[in-house]
């Protein structure tokens, strides 16, 4: 957008710290803002080996977000934006967890767990009222995943030999939130 009108008011600026093998443990840490036109606080943890057996890994993410612009409706194709720069139109929240086991060392099994909720300004449910299913201004839901990884192969990005294969399950909604969806498997 600012590329097309040079409109300085849309520019997003920021710093991102991520510290690999944080306490020699080959753990990550990563913290991100953004501010400017659309804000976010990010904070990540992820621990890759848990005990002497190195088969067991955990990792954690925190995320805020808020933005004074929100596509509200869709006409021609074209999305229709309502923008109040003096008010945050839309925030959202999301709380990430993912268990890892790697009982050999091509395969790992991975269960994902995610509680997302978004929140818009009233002024968007009075022009689009069908924008979430509940008709409220906010939409939250739980997603949780299983994740099958089997990789033999020599070289992750250029493989020359070896095999690749993955298997994912998710289900997004699982009706146990208030408000929450009955969902659907993907």
């Amino acid at each position: 957008a600012f590329l097309n009108n040079g409109n300085w008011s849309r520019v997003n600026y920021g710093i991102m710290l991520v510290k690999n093998n944080f306490r020699g443990r080959r753990e990550i840490v990563k913290i991100k803002t953004r501010f400017g036109y659309n804000e976010q606080l990010q904070f990540a943890y992820t621990v890759p080996n848990i005990g002497g057996s190195q088969r067991h890994g955990v990792s954690a993410e925190l995320s805020y977000n808020r933005l004074h612009e929100v596509a509200y409706n869709l006409f021609n194709d074209k999305l229709i934006y309502y923008n109040n720069p003096d008010k945050y139109m839309q925030k959202y929240y999301s709380a990430y967890f993912n268990y890892k086991y790697r009982p050999k060392y091509d395969t790992d099994h991975n269960l994902s767990a995610m509680i997302y909720q978004r929140v818009v300004d009233d002024t968007i449910i009075t022009l689009n009222n069908n924008f979430f299913y509940n008709n409220n201004n906010f939409g939250r839901y739980f997603i949780l995943s299983y994740t099958f990884n089997f990789d033999t192969r020599n070289y992750i990005h250029y493989p020359l030999t070896g095999k690749f294969f993955s298997l994912n399950i998710s289900k997004t909604g699982l009706s146990i939130l208030p408000g929450e969806p009955d969902g659907f498997w993907g």
